[in-house]
C-alpha cells in the first residue's frame, strides 16, 4: 500500500492531519500487523485505540474505535498517526509480520484478525432511573453448556487487554465507550440523547437489565425496525394524538405510552417489555418524549387545534411518518410547484438573490402559495379563511432549480445566494438574467436596484452626415430607449468599462456587439473629431460610412414624403409598343412584353417592380424604356440608375452595346462633384447605393426623369439610410428591378413599393399589422390573397421556367468588374515590375527565349485581377471582383438555382471557399487531388441544399455531368476557350432541361479584358482562334506583349 499525504492532508483537515503527525513522532504508535493491503495498530493518547486500514482493489477501507471516528465517520488523529509510522516501515523495507500461507487465509480479514477465540464474553448491563438510563460493559465467563457464568474483573479502559469473545461492532462500542470515561465502567445518558444510537452497534450483543444488584435479565434487541404510526382522534371537544408503532406488514401495532423509556434521539430506539424497540424513521427525540411521558396519548384542547396543525404537525411529517387526521380536520394540499421566483436586492453594492418557490394545487378558488426556498421545510401548514392548506413542497423539483442557478454563477449564502467569485453583477444581470427568465424563473426587484440598475432597451444609432468637399462629417449619437448618449460620450464610457455605459439616469446599458463594432470602425479610422462632436471620415471610406448608415435606425429626414398617389380604380389594357429606332438588338418576346408593361406604367404616372430572374434581361428592358422615352419626348431628361457597386461597369457597357443614342455617364470617382452641374448634358446617370447616401445632398436637388434601383433588395430596410434616402429623391417616374423582392418578410416589399409608389401600402406599423402579423404568422390566406389583388399590377415577374420556350439553349455573358483601390495599386505595382523586366528580357534575349518570362508575368496579372492576395500573401485588401462574385452567388441561392464555379487556379478557389465558410453556405469543392469524384457528383445532382459547386477548370473539364446546375460562372478566362467550353458543358448537355446562364468574369483595366481584345483582333486564326495554349504564344510579337503589359 502506498499512502498520497497531500490528498490525506486535503481529506482530513490541517488540524487532524498535524495531531496525527504529531502522535507517530511522539511515538505513539505500535504496528501489530502490516502487509501489503493490510496494516493493524494500536494508538496511545489517553486511551488505547485500535486502528485498521485495507486495501481492497484501489480503495481504502479504515475503522478506528475513538469517539471520532465513531460518532463522524471521519479520518481521526490515530489513523493518520498509523499511515505515517506505516509509510516509514515500508520506506525501511521492515516486514512486521511476515505474510505466511494457511488456511486462516480463507477466513475475511475483519474476522481473522478481530475475532478472538475465548471463554470469556463482553455483556452491556443497561440500568434505568427516572431521567438517565446507564449502560456498563462486562466480562462473563461462559460455561461449557453455553449459559453465562461469573462476572470476570474488567476494566473499560484497558479492555484491548483482556481476552474476550467479541466482534467489529462491539470493538467500536467500547472504544467509543472507553472514551466518555475515565474512572468508572459506567455511562450515564439521558433520555432522548445522541449518544443513546451507540445502541447501533449492540445489535447482536448480549444485553442485560440490571433488575438487581444479584440479578440480570437478558434484554432481547428486535431484528425488524418498526415503522412511527400518530393518529389524532376526536373525543367530544378535544383531540388525542397518539404514537404507534407497527410493523411494516401491520400485524403487530402498540401504542407508547409511559412504560415506553426513550433512549436515543435521530435513529430511534425504545426499551419496553424487557425488550429493544428499534425505529425505521429518524426523528428528533423531542417530538417523540412527550409521548413516553403520557398514559394514553397527548390531549389537545379544540381550540389549540390550529395552532398544533400549524406549528407542530408539521414536524411529523418531516419523519415521513404516517399520519391520521380525523374526519373534522380537512386539508388542501398543495403540492405542485407552480411557479420560481428571483428576488433581486443590492447590498453595499453587492447583488443579493433570494428565491422563492409557489405551491398550488387541484382547487382553483386558492391562489399559488409563496415560500422561501432556504432553509428547505417539506411540510408547512397555514390556515386560511378557516381551511387548513398543507404545503408539501418537492425536494427533488426544488433541488432541480436550485442547480440551475449554481450552474449560473451563483453561490448559496446561508439562505440566500450571490454571485461567484469573479462574476461582474452587471454581466450577469444582463446575460443570465434573460436565460433564467427563459427557463421560467420570474425574476423582481430589478428596478430597485442602485448601482446594478440595467437598462435593457437595445442601443440604436442615430446619424446623420454632411459632405464636405474631401471629407465626410459624420454625426452619430446612440439611443437607449429615449436617453441619448453622444459617440464622444460613448468612447469616454468604454474607456472606463469596456462592456458598459453609465447614462443619464444612473442605469448601465449594454450595448450591442453589433453596435460596437461600427463604434470601433469610426473609432479606427475616424481621422479626428470636431468641436462639435461630429467624426471626419475621408471620401475613400465609402463603404465604411455606408456600412454604418445602412444599419442606422434613425436619420435626418426633413423634406416631406411625396404625396400618396391617387387610388387606381381600373386599368385599361396594356397596348403594345414599337421598339425604339435607335435599340441596336432584339428583345425576345417576354422582354418585349416587359417594355409594354413599363410604357403602361409610365403613362399612368404609376411606379413598378421588374422582378424577373436573374438573367432574363431585366438591364435590357430598362434600356430599352429609356431609350424610346427620349425618342419620344424628343428632349433631354435625366434619369438615375442606381446598382451596387460590382454591376456598375456593366450598366455602362450595356448602355453602350443596346443603346449608343444615351448619353451615359458613371457617376463616381473623387471628381464626380465638379460633374453634377453637367447632369443635363446627359440621359442616364450611373451611380451606387453607397454613393447615394454620399451625394445626396446633390441628388436631392435634382429632378430626375426615372429612378431606377437595380438590386432593389438593398433599400428591404425601411429604417436604413439608404431607404430613407431613395424614398427623398425627386422623380417623375420610379422603377425598381430585384430578382428577390421579398427575401424574409413583408415589411421589405412595403419598403420597395414606398420608393416606386409612396403611399400606397400605408403607413409600415398599420401594413405589418394588418398583412405582416396575418399572413407570416397566422397564415391567413384571405389577406394574403388581398396584399396580392392590390400589389399585382405593380409588379412583372417571370422565372426561367415560365419564359424557356423563348430561350436559346445557352446564354453567355460576359459581367465586367472593376477593381477596387487597393488592388488597383497592387495589380499596377506588378504591372510596371514585369513590364519593365520582360521588355529588358526581350532586349536582350529575343522573344522566343524570353516568352517563359511572358507567361510568368501575365500568370501573376491575371491573379492579381482575380485577387490581390493570390500575388500577395499578407495582403489583405479586397477584391472587386469578388464583390461582384458575392451578388451574383446571393442572387442565385436566393433563387433557388444551381451553380458551377470554375477557376483555373486552385488558390482562387481557396479564397472563395473561405467567403463561403465565413457566410456558412453550404459548397462541394473538387480539383485535381479529389477522390470519389462522382460520389460528389451524385451529391450535388440530389441535395436540393447544396447550390454551389467550386471545380478547378482542368479537374472539371471533362468526365462530369452536373445538369443540376443551371448557372455557369467562369471566375477567370482560360487562354484556350475550347477548355473553357468543356467546362460549360458539364451543365449543358443532353439529359439538361433547363436554360443554362454562363457568366464570364473579366476585370475591367486589367490584362483579362486586354487578352479579349487581343483575340478580337486575331481573328486571323478563324474559329480556332487560341486552340492551346502553346498556339497563344505563338502567335504573340512584341506589340501584343506590349500591349498586354500596358
Amino acid at each position: 500500500m502506498k499512502f498520497d499525504l497531500d490528498l490525506l492532508q486535503r481529506e482530513t483537515g490541517i488540524t487532524v492531519f498535524n495531531k496525527g503527525k504529531n502522535y507517530f513522532k511522539t511515538k505513539r504508535v505500535k504496528i501489530i500487523q502490516a502487509t501489503s493491503d493490510r496494516v493493524e495498530s494500536f494508538v496511545y493518547g489517553m486511551h488505547e485505540y485500535k486502528v485498521i486500514i485495507q486495501q481492497k482493489d484501489s480503495a481504502f477501507y479504515v475503522e478506528c474505535n475513538c469517539p471520532y471516528f465513531v460518532t463522524s465517520d471521519r479520518i481521526c488523529k490515530h489513523i493518520v498517526a498509523t499511515i505515517f509510522e506505516y509509510e516509514q516501515l515500508r520506506e525501511e523495507k521492515i516486514n512486521v509480520v511476515a505474510e505466511a500461507a494457511s488456511w486462516q487465509a480463507l477466513i475475511p480479514p475483519e474476522e481473522s484478525n478481530i475475532k478472538k477465540k475465548s471463554r470469556n464474553r463482553v455483556a452491556f448491563v443497561l440500568s434505568f432511573f427516572p431521567t438517565s438510563w446507564q449502560i456498563k460493559p462486562v466480562l462473563r465467563y461462559i460455561k461449557k453448556d453455553g449459559s453465562l457464568g461469573r462476572e470476570v474483573n474488567f476494566s473499560l479502559q484497558y479492555f484491548s487487554a483482556y481476552d474476550f469473545e467479541t466482534n467489529p461492532d462491539e470493538l467500536m462500542a467500547l472504544g467509543f465507550l472507553s472514551g466518555l470515561t475515565r474512572i468508572s465502567n459506567s455511562i450515564g445518558f439521558m433520555y432522548g440523547s445522541e449518544y443513546g444510537q451507540i445502541l447501533h452497534y449492540l445489535r447482536d450483543s448480549l444485553l442485560l437489565y440490571n433488575f438487581n444488584s444479584w440479578e440480570n435479565i437478558p434484554i432481547s434487541f428486535l431484528k425488524e425496525p418498526f415503522d412511527l404510526h400518530f393518529t389524532i382522534e376526536k373525543e367530544e371537544d378535544q383531540y388525542v394524538f397518539k404514537l404507534f408503532l407497527k410493523t411494516a406488514n401491520g400485524d403487530q401495532k402498540i401504542m407508547v405510552n409511559d412504560q415506553f423509556l426513550l433512549l436515543s434521539s435521530e435513529r430511534i430506539y425504545f426499551f419496553y417489555d424487557m425488550k429493544i424497540w428499534p425505529v425505521k424513521q429518524k426523528i428528533s427525540a423531542n417530538l417523540l418524549l412527550p409521548f413516553c411521558n403520557a398514559e394514553n396519548g397527548l390531549i389537545i384542547p379544540e381550540k389549540e387545534m390550529p395552532q398544533f396543525l400549524k406549528d407542530v404537525y408539521p414536524q411529523f411529517l418531516e419523519a415521513k411518518a404516517e399520519t391520521e387526521l380525523p374526519d373534522s380536520v380537512q386539508l388542501t394540499v398543495m403540492d405542485s410547484l407552480v411557479k420560481k421566483a428571483l428576488y433581486l436586492s443590492e447590498v453595499e453594492g453587492n447583488l443579493h438573490i433570494s428565491v422563492s418557490f409557489f405551491y398550488g394545487g387541484q382547487q382553483e378558488d386558492i391562489q399559488p402559495i409563496k415560500v422561501d426556498a432556504l432553509p428547505f421545510k417539506k411540510h408547512t401548514m397555514l390556515l386560511q379563511k378557516k381551511q387548513y392548506i398543507l404545503i408539501a413542497r418537492q425536494e427533488e423539483v426544488e433541488n432541480f432549480y436550485l442547480n440551475i442557478l449554481t450552474e449560473h454563477q451563483l453561490v448559496r449564502q446561508e439562505n440566500e445566494f450571490v454571485l461567484a467569485k469573479k462574476v461582474d453583477a452587471l454581466d450577469w444581470l444582463f446575460d443570465t438574467i434573460p436565460e433564467l427568465a427563459k427557463k421560467g424563473f420570474e425574476i423582481y426587484g430589478e428596478e430597485k436596484l442602485d448601482k446594478l440598475k440595467v437598462r435593457r432597451a437595445a442601443a440604436r444609432l442615430i446619424t446623420q452626415v454632411s459632405s464636405e468637399t474631401d471629407w465626410f462629417d459624420l454625426n452619430v449619437e446612440i439611443d437607449f430607449d429615449g436617453l441619448r448618449m453622444s459617440y464622444q460620450e460613448v468612447v469616454k464610457a468604454l474607456r472606463k468599462n469596456k462592456n458598459f455605459i453609465r447614462l443619464s439616469d444612473g442605469s448601465a446599458a449594454k450595448i450591442g456587439q453589433d453596435t460596437l463594432n461600427k463604434i470601433a470602425l469610426i473609432k479606427t479610422f475616424g481621422s479626428r473629431s470636431k468641436r462639435d462632436g461630429t467624426v471626419r471620415l475621408s471620401k475613400t471610406q465609402a463603404l465604411l460610412i455606408d456600412e454604418i448608415l445602412n444599419d442606422s435606425a434613425q436619420a435626418e429626414a426633413d423634406q416631406a414624403f411625396r404625396d400618396h398617389l391617387k387610388k387606381l380604380k381600373s386599368f385599361k389594357a396594356i397596348r403594345p409598343v414599337e421598339l425604339p429606332k435607335n435599340f441596336r438588338g432584339e428583345l425576345r418576346p417576354y422582354q418585349k412584353a416587359g417594355l409594354d408593361w413599363l410604357v403602361f406604367l409610365n403613362e399612368y404616372g404609376l411606379g413598378g417592380c421588374l422582378a424577373d430572374d436573374m438573367g432574363l434581361g431585366k438591364t435590357i428592358q430598362a434600356l430599352a424604356l429609356l431609350q424610346l422615352q427620349k425618342e419620344k419626348l424628343k428632349k433631354n431628361l435625366v434619369s438615375l440608375i442606381v446598382a451596387p457597386t460590382s454591376v456598375l461597369t456593366n450598366w455602362q457597357n450595356e448602355a453602350a452595346r443596346f443603346t449608343p443614342d444615351l448619353k451615359v455617364y458613371l457617376h463616381a470617382g473623387l471628381e464626380r462633384e465638379k460633374n453634377v452641374r453637367h447632369f443635363e448634358q446627359f440621359d442616364l446617370i450611373i451611380t451606387s447605393y453607397a454613393l447615394l447616401w454620399r451625394d445626396f445632398d446633390l441628388l436631392k436637388e435634382i429632378s430626375f426623369h426615372y429612378v431606377i434601383l437595380d438590386e432593389s433588395q438593398k433599400i428591404k430596410n425601411p429604417l436604413s439610410v439608404t431607404a430613407r434616402a431613395a424614398y427623398r429623391l425627386r422623380a417623375s417616374h420610379r422603377l425598381v428591378m430585384t430578382g428577390t423582392p421579398i427575401e424574409n418578410n413583408l415589411a421589405e416589399l412595403w419598403s420597395q413599393f414606398q420608393f416606386i409608389n409612396p403611399g400606397m401600402l400605408g403607413a409600415l406599423k398599420a401594413f405589418t399589422t394588418h398583412f405582416g402579423k396575418a399572413i407570416e404568422k397566422q397564415g391567413d390566406q384571405e389577406k394574403a390573397e388581398q396584399l396580392r389583388r392590390l400589389i399585382y399590377p405593380f409588379i412583372l415577374r417571370r422565372t426561367k421556367d415560365m419564359v424557356a420556350k423563348e430561350l436559346p439553349p445557352k446564354v453567355e455573358n460576359i459581367l465586367f468588374c472593376d477593381m477596387s483601390d487597393q488592388q488597383q495599386k497592387a495589380y499596377e505595382k506588378w504591372r510596371d515590375y514585369y513590364r519593365a523586366l520582360i521588355l529588358k528580357t526581350i532586349n536582350e534575349k529575343g522573344l522566343n527565349r524570353s516568352k517563359m518570362k511572358v507567361l510568368e508575368g501575365l500568370t501573376r496579372l491575371r491573379q492579381l485581377a482575380i485577387h490581390p492576395a493570390m500575388v500577395e500573401n499578407n495582403h489583405k485588401s479586397d477584391s472587386g471582383k469578388f464583390y461582384a462574385l458575392h451578388d451574383i452567388l446571393e442572387e442565385v441561392i436566393k433563387e433557388n438555382h444551381k451553380v458551377l464555379l470554375f477557376s483555373q487556379f486552385v488558390k482562387a478557389l481557396t479564397l472563395v471557399r473561405q467567403g463561403l465558410d465565413q457566410r456558412s453556405i453550404p459548397y462541394l469543392y473538387l480539383d485535381g487531388s479529389t477522390k470519389n469524384r462522382q460520389k460528389l457528383v451524385d451529391k450535388f445532382q440530389n441535395n436540393s441544399k447544396i447550390k454551389i459547386f467550386l471545380i478547378s477548370l482542368k479537374a472539371g473539364g471533362l468526365g462530369l455531368n452536373l445538369t443540376a446546375a443551371d448557372y455557369v460562372i467562369h471566375l477567370d478566362p482560360w487562354w484556350n476557350p475550347a477548355v473553357e467550353a468543356q467546362a460549360m458543358d458539364r451543365a449543358h448537355r443532353i439529359g439538361q432541361s433547363k436554360k443554362v446562364f454562363v457568366y464570364k468574369m473579366i476585370t475591367r483595366g486589367s490584362v483579362e479584358e486586354k487578352i479579349l481584345a487581343l483575340q478580337q483582333r486575331k481573328k486571323n486564326l478563324a474559329e480556332q482562334l487560341i486552340t492551346t495554349d502553346a498556339a497563344f504564344f505563338k502567335n504573340l510579337e512584341k506589340d501584343d506583349i506590349v500591349q498586354l503589359f500596358s
